[in-house]
């Protein structure tokens, strides 16, 4: 029986590039390596483009755009380094995990168009540009805003289908992530 390759195409939020993630990405690759991966997709998410869409623990750690802006390009980099040093090991495919936000339609295609991923992910973190995936609090409180659970999935999955259509990206990242913090999910 022949052995089937072990593969990852949303893998690598590290936390060298990321708050809610831990490791370098070069720990990450090293362990994917060690697990006899033939290939990974690795994946950061973009920068935001306004303060008013970063997240809540990037807003506590004084974060702001320009600087993320920054931090992806050196992602970035450090990808396409070590896609070098790895190369003869695994082949390493350096991915964006993009969001869905006012004003995506033309800034997502200028970070394509300026850091020249090997694919993209495309994620909806954001409905009507307010947050759900953080925490339970912000959750239901995105829900209510949109007039209730069912059309916050309505909204949700509205704004993924225009992504998908807009963008067409390789990967739907978490496609399901509406459901994150509901608890009558399995009623639905």
């Amino acid at each position: 029986m022949e052995k089937t390759a072990f593969v990852s195409v949303h893998g690598g939020h590290s936390g060298q590039f990321c708050l809610h993630a831990t490791d370098t990405l070069e720990e990450i690759i090293q362990k994917y390596i060690s697990k006899q991966f033939s290939w990974v997709g690795i994946t950061e998410h973009v920068p935001a483009i306004s303060e008013e869409l970063l997240y809540p623990d990037q807003k506590a750690a004084g974060l702001t755009p320009e600087f993320l802006y920054n931090r992806f390009r050196n992602y970035m980099r450090e990808c396409r380094r070590l896609q070098e040093k790895y190369s003869p090991v695994i082949k390493i495919f350096a991915a964006m995990e993009i969001e869905t936000y006012s004003g995506y339609k033309q800034f997502i295609p200028s970070l394509i168009q300026t850091f020249q991923p090997d694919y993209i992910v495309g994620s909806v973190h954001f409905v009507d540009d307010q947050g759900f995936d953080y925490s339970r609090e912000q959750y239901h409180k995105t829900a209510e805003a949109m007039g209730g659970l069912d059309n916050l999935y309505c909204k949700y999955f509205d704004q993924q289908f225009e992504m998908i259509e807009t963008l067409k990206p390789a990967i739907v990242g978490h496609f399901d992530l509406i459901r994150i913090f509901d608890e009558n999910y399995p009623s639905r």
